[in-house]
């Protein structure tokens, strides 16, 4: 019987918490319009509120993909932009006299889908028509301002169009150092670190923990690819090896792909990975994991660090110690009470309004169900990820109006503002370049690349009865703090089995082969030759002296050179050989690049013809008398030369001319600025002793 009162209940309790804990009276006046809200200047907001519901391979028209499954994260983080835009309204202490307006479209983490809201909001605020112009200086948009995208890939597709018109465009999660570049993204901001910070800290952990033989794996789009290749360079540089990197297909069946990299993560016997992936492909790899039972550390990029998809699989406590990092932020203290304020509105709204009209795929509605929000739904803004996200969007969306608020001359009571003011996107963006904003607690400040004063909390998984808690154990600002008392491991001790093949000694002196070290190896080479060449010559006796010496027995002879002593010659040829010897096995045993050139078979061909050549020498050398011992000598020395000049550059010269498409500089990364990532579904599958 008392079923029918518990709505009415749980709606009183709510009620009575908020007027307990003091919420603000403008949460009574908001408005319940999630995606469109009128005002003076309009602010554009790209959140992925829905996920991928049609195959891509069957993409045969521009309306062809679909996205109807509801994205709980990304609509959480449009209310965060709601919420942010009805308090600056509310307050008029940042933007007297003006509202504030929002439009909030769907970027289904689709290009197919992003650039339609894209275009939109760089209309023509008169007519609402996006004309080409021989000049857009007077050209004032429909949109001032861009919130998002959350992803890099998104970025990479729309940032350049944003760049042309410098329409300021804040995004809350694209991390790529790709968007750094100021030439190609000219209007790009963030309100999170660039990856290359995210990389400098990760290499700081494992050289701080001793971990130098690792994998890394990423997602096989811009966040993940960059990651990986950012990663392996910095990982060289501090003596750290990257055993393996792969990528995870984002646009295609990733399952066989996961299998082959954790075969060839248990092949390497690695027991350090590093993540670095967006939720979807992250959570295909973990499902595999964990029905392999596959255990050790990984190290988590911010961009699944507490993601609810990650934590809330069905046995991940098992796979092992999970370490990441995140983001620094502030919590939104009144998010949680507007949110609540806004679904008991939109509750007793429906008591009243009919059901909006379904239409399919209408951009302006991107999420029709959402008319049947309610305080069954707060768990949109608690989720943990959310909230932490949540302070990202707030931020983006502040910095905005504070760059309205300078541009517009605002003091606290009015602003320059009046029927005829424009506001140009390129005005905009320059005075965003120079605006700082102080946002709870937090000096946000951007610098010349758009990225902001911020850095990173490491947090540890720790599991308990009641779910997995996120245990801040670490920071990383400018430099890495770790304290390793309060880390918890759930690998069998500390020590992570395989992970390295070196000893601790021989490892802290691998950066003296990196480097100006490796230059150093040649010199010293090159001094041991010069020395036995210079004692080769001492010792040997003069032209002058070999000629008064030699007893002349003939009428007509082949005169000879002088190759003593013969253990001069031995001393300098044994050492060239074994050089060569070393080369051949160092580059024998490198794993052949994939869609690079293989430098390490051309040394391998090299050094072989070297060694088999003087290997050949000896006895034939031996075994001749002194009138064709020279003859034999100058050969080899001349067809060793040509053998190591052709075997290396031969392959070269074949394919520049054979498949000139090939010269280009991607093709010859391995050498020029280190291996880029592999893409794993390319490389040959492992084969288990069970298939052998």
């Amino acid at each position: 019987m008392a079923a029918p009162f518990l709505p009415l209940i749980l709606w009183f309790t709510i009620r009575l918490s908020c007027s307990v804990h003091g919420a603000p009276e403008w949460f009574q006046n908001i408005s319940t319009s999630l995606f469109n809200l009128s005002g003076d200047i309009m602010l554009g907001g790209l959140f992925p509120l829905n996920q991928l519901s049609s195959n891509l391979s069957e993409w045969t028209d521009p309306d062809s993909v679909t996205c109807e499954s509801l994205n709980q994260y990304g609509l959480g983080l449009a209310i965060v932009m709601k919420y942010a835009v009805d308090e600056i309204n509310a307050n008029q202490t940042l933007l007297p006299g003006i509202k504030l307006g929002y439009k909030i479209y769907d970027t289904c983490k689709q290009s197919a889908i992003i650039v339609k809201p894209t275009l939109s909001f760089l209309t023509a605020k008169a007519n609402q028509v996006l004309s080409v112009e021989c000049n857009y200086t007077n050209y004032e948009t429909s949109i001032s301002a861009v919130i998002g995208p959350q992803s890099s890939e998104m970025v990479s597709v729309i940032g350049k169009l944003f760049g042309f018109f410098l329409m300021p465009q804040i995004s809350y999660g694209a991390t790529s150092d790709r968007f750094s570049d100021n030439i190609s993204y000219p209007s790009f901001f963030r309100t999170v670190p660039s990856d290359i910070r995210q990389v400098q800290a990760m290499t700081n952990l494992l050289s701080s923990l001793n971990w130098t033989w690792v994998a890394v794996v990423g997602s096989d789009e811009e966040y993940g690819q960059q990651g990986v290749q950012q990663f392996s360079k910095y990982a060289e540089a501090s003596s750290i090896c990257v055993a393996y990197q792969g990528l995870i297909p984002v646009y295609s069946d990733p399952l066989p792909t996961v299998a082959t990299i954790i075969n060839n993560i248990q092949l390497n016997n690695v027991g350090v990975v590093i993540l670095f992936s967006i939720v979807d492909p992250a959570v295909v790899f973990f499902k595999e994991v964990i029905r392999r039972n596959v255990t050790g550390v990984w190290i988590a990029s911010t961009s699944w660090a507490i993601h609810n998809r990650l934590t809330s699989l069905p046995n991940m406590q098992s796979v092992g110690t999970i370490i990441g990092f995140i983001d620094k932020t502030q919590p939104l203290d009144l998010l949680t009470a507007y949110t609540q304020e806004l679904f008991i509105k939109m509750s007793e709204e429906r008591k009243t309004v009919p059901p909006p009209a379904a239409v399919s795929e209408n951009p302006t509605n991107p999420c029709p169900q959402c008319w049947n929000l309610s305080l069954a739904n707060i768990s949109l803004v608690t989720d943990p990820a959310v909230q932490h996200t949540a302070f990202s969007v707030y931020a983006a969306t502040y910095a905005a109006a504070q760059a309205l608020h300078n541009l517009l001359g605002c003091n606290s009571t009015a602003c320059m503002w009046g029927s005829d003011t424009k506001i140009y996107p390129w005005k905009l963006l320059g005075t965003l370049r120079n605006t700082s904003v102080d946002i709870v607690g937090t000096h946000l400040v951007f610098d010349s690349s758009g990225n902001p004063n911020t850095g990173y909390n490491l947090i540890q998984w720790i599991w308990k009865n009641s779910g997995v808690n996120f245990s801040i154990v670490g920071s990383y600002d400018d430099q890495l703090f770790v304290n390793m008392s309060l880390f918890k491991w759930q690998t069998k001790n500390r020590e992570i089995l395989y992970v390295t093949e070196f000893t601790e000694k021989a490892a802290s002196h691998m950066h003296l082969l990196r480097g100006p070290g490796r230059w150093l190896v040649v010199l010293v080479c090159c001094a041991v030759q010069s020395g036995l060449c210079g004692w080769f010559v001492v010792e040997g006796p003069s032209l002058s002296q070999y000629v008064q010496d030699m007893q002349i027995d003939f009428v007509r002879s082949f005169l000879t050179c002088p190759v003593l002593p013969l253990m001069g010659l031995a001393l300098m040829q044994g050492f060239n050989t074994a050089m060569a010897l070393v080369s051949f096995m160092c580059t024998f045993m490198a794993p052949r690049p994939l869609h690079q050139y293989n430098l390490s078979r051309d040394i391998t061909f090299s050094s072989l013809i070297y060694c088999v050549l003087w290997v050949t020498f000896i006895p034939i050398y031996i075994s001749l008398n002194d009138k064709n011992r020279a003859t034999v000598y100058i050969s080899f020395v001349l067809i060793s030369n040509l053998g190591l000049v052709v075997a290396y550059y031969f392959p070269k010269c074949y394919s520049l001319l054979k498949e000139p498409d090939l010269n280009k500089p991607e093709h010859f990364c391995t050498f020029l600025e280190g291996v880029p990532p592999t893409p794993a579904e390319d490389e040959p599958q492992p084969q288990s002793q069970s298939d052998q």
